[in-house]
């Protein structure tokens, strides 16, 4: 089990090495398309993903590189969000609409991070006894999984909801982030309560944050036709409809309303 770890371990660090030669070739054009695209995707995650497309999506070769770019930028941005939170601001104005601050969810953040630092020492200590080579691989693991954890609660505060001249900006901690033109909004309306909807549905995406209790969102976003969601770890949804809830709903919807958003 040692000698296939080691190798394992050995193979990752080839490649991630290789992949850090590839992408330093390129860096001064990355740089370049980071600063423009930085006028245009107030967050990170779009910005990344906006910059790699041109950067990278034009030439054949770099294709493989452009789609594996997608996973190395989540893990990227969780180690940039949890240990160097300073290094982005809050956007601030009256475009900018948080979603955290009256949501349930911090308490909800503290409670799984208490409960997986118990874990990573139960977990430890068990695999000790078993493994030394075992029990680090699962705390190194465990210790990625609270890092993450951490990134997207700092994700969260750092991303509010954007909505400019142009589009909707959202972002959801680590999870998902997607720019929707205004034109191709359908319109923007009060979730019912009266009805059951629900928010999990395939083409659907919510940008609410939960307690111990599901909590139903504020608004619903209707879109003209789909447009593609960037996932976490690459991986992409076609949306025709997005959940949301904003701390200062009525300035939002005053928003909306001067954009001619709105359909009730």
């Amino acid at each position: 089990m040692n000698y296939s770890l080691v190798a394992i371990e050995t193979f990752f660090i080839v490649f991630e090495i290789s992949l850090l030669i590839f992408f330093l070739r390129e860096f001064p054009k990355w740089k370049q398309n980071y600063k423009e695209c930085h006028k245009t995707h107030p967050h990170l995650l779009a910005r990344v993903h906006a910059t790699n497309q041109r950067t990278f999506s034009r030439q054949k070769k770099y294709k493989a590189f452009n789609k594996l770019s997608s996973l190395l930028a989540a893990d990227a941005a969780a180690v940039r969000f949890a240990l160097f939170p300073h290094l982005d601001k809050v956007p601030t104005g009256k475009e900018s609409f948080s979603y955290h601050k009256n949501s349930e969810y911090f308490g909800v953040f503290l409670m799984l991070v208490h409960a997986m630092l118990i874990e990573i020492i139960a977990v430890h200590v068990i695999l000790m006894q078993y493994s030394h080579t075992a029990a680090w691989v699962a705390t190194t693991l465990d210790f990625y999984a609270l890092l993450f954890l951490v990134g997207d609660y700092q994700a969260i505060r750092k991303n509010p909801l954007i909505l400019d001249e142009s589009a909707v900006h959202i972002q959801k901690g680590l999870r998902f982030h997607m720019t929707i033109p205004l034109e191709k909004i359908k319109g923007i309306r009060p979730y019912p309560s009266a009805e059951n909807l629900c928010v999990k549905e395939k083409e659907a995406l919510s940008l609410t944050l939960g307690g111990l209790e599901p909590v139903p969102p504020t608004f619903i976003i209707d879109l003209e036709w789909e447009i593609e969601a960037c996932l976490f770890f690459g991986l992409r949804r076609k949306v025709k409809r997005v959940y949301l809830t904003v701390d200062e709903r009525e300035r939002f919807w005053e928003a909306a309303t001067s954009k001619s958003l709105v359909s009730i």
